[in-house]
């Protein structure tokens, strides 16, 4: 079992915030009771994004029968 680095805890919490002087957005995985920071992943999943605009795309061709 995971255990926080700063206080020994055992919970973890995913939390989604855009740091100081960046566009983006973030998800830290952070202590529940501490809130120390674990590890950092992006919000946003890329591959996910590009998935629904290639399926928005598909739609719209087809509404226009190209």
């Amino acid at each position: 079992m995971s255990k926080c680095g700063f206080c020994g805890k055992t919970q973890f919490e995913l939390v989604d915030n855009t740091p100081s002087h960046s566009n983006f957005f973030y998800s830290f995985i952070q202590c529940a009771s501490c809130h120390s920071v674990a590890g950092v992943v992006e919000a946003v999943n890329p591959i996910a994004v590009l998935d629904d605009i290639k399926k928005q795309l598909a739609d719209i061709k087809a509404q226009i029968g190209a």
